[in-house]
């Protein structure tokens, strides 16, 4: 017996796994930009410490 698949059905699981790997990408981008926020706010901490201005390492 041979199965009938619903083209509509196909489509629709295709765009499903087309959107998993656009939102990992989109959600390891806002954890890049967190990081550097964060080690900016790190390093401006430790250079108020010590009285220096901060310059984070990656414009360096």
């Amino acid at each position: 017996m041979k199965v009938i698949e619903n083209p509509a059905k196909k489509d629709e699981e295709m765009e499903i796994q087309e959107l998993h790997p656009k939102e990992a990408e989109h959600t390891a981008e806002e954890a890049d930009h967190k990081d550097v926020e964060v080690a900016g706010k790190l390093s401006s901490r430790r250079a108020s410490r010590k009285g220096q201005r901060s310059v984070p390492r990656y414009l360096n």
